[in-house]
């Protein structure tokens, strides 16, 4: 967590049991984490050798055994749930975050590995909880090379210069204005690839969002397994 001149910020760590994450991803993010979550469906195998995991979360019915000296959380039978693991995850990210006194997409930022692949419902639904809680948190999928989060109002991209990006409406009648983007738009983009592969073309490339949410899917530049 950083302090002093710094703007204090809380970093959460989500492991989901999709498609495994890049060792060299992984390692990176679990570095720079304040807290690191892993759904029980991640949390087993071989895979988990050797890696940080602070927390084990949901109904655990995908773990086969305790990981030693990890708290766990155990949210009950799968029949009395009303949400999936990994939005359990985000809820204790934000709460965390919360406790140490810090608030709001500005100060807590939960990136979320393992989140794509699998089963392509689950996959839809964590794109769509970077939207639910875009209020709360500043919350990202990330894969080897790409990430995504949810943006309204007005937001930097904070990309590089030659970053490609896709911006996608998740609402009917979303108006999109953006600036430092290689084509530029000021108009209501409907669902579907009007926003598809545009490119950033200054460092300070922005978006300016009014009537829904809009997932922006950034490609970066990732580092070679």
């Amino acid at each position: 967590m950083t302090d002093g001149a710094a703007q204090a910020v809380f970093r959460g760590l989500i492991v989901c049991g999709g498609d495994p994450p890049p060792p060299w991803l992984l390692a990176e993010e679990e570095a720079r984490a304040d807290l690191v979550v892993y759904t029980d469906g991640a949390a087993c195998g071989e895979a988990i050798q050797g890696r940080r995991i602070d927390v084990v979360i949901g109904d655990m019915d995908s773990i086969a055994t305790p990981v030693p000296g990890v708290r766990i959380v155990d949210c009950g039978p799968h029949s009395v749930q009303e949400n999936s693991d990994s939005e359990k995850a985000v809820l204790h990210v934000i709460s965390a975050a919360a406790e140490s006194g810090l608030e709001g997409p500005n100060h807590v930022i939960v990136r979320m590995l393992g989140a794509d692949g699998g089963r392509i419902d689950h996959t839809l639904a964590n794109v769509l909880l970077s939207a639910r809680y875009a209020a709360s948190a500043d919350v990202r999928l990330v894969g080897g090379g790409w990430e995504l989060w949810a943006v309204e109002g007005r937001r930097e991209l904070g990309l590089g210069v030659g970053t490609a990006v896709s911006l996608l409406p998740l609402a009917v009648g979303v108006h999109i204005t953006t600036y430092g983007l290689r084509w530029p738009l000021d108009e209501v983009v409907e669902p579907g690839s009007r926003g598809l592969s545009n490119e950033v073309v200054v460092s300070n490339a922005s978006i300016d969002v009014a009537g829904g949410p809009v997932i922006v899917v950034a490609l970066t530049t990732g580092q070679a397994s």
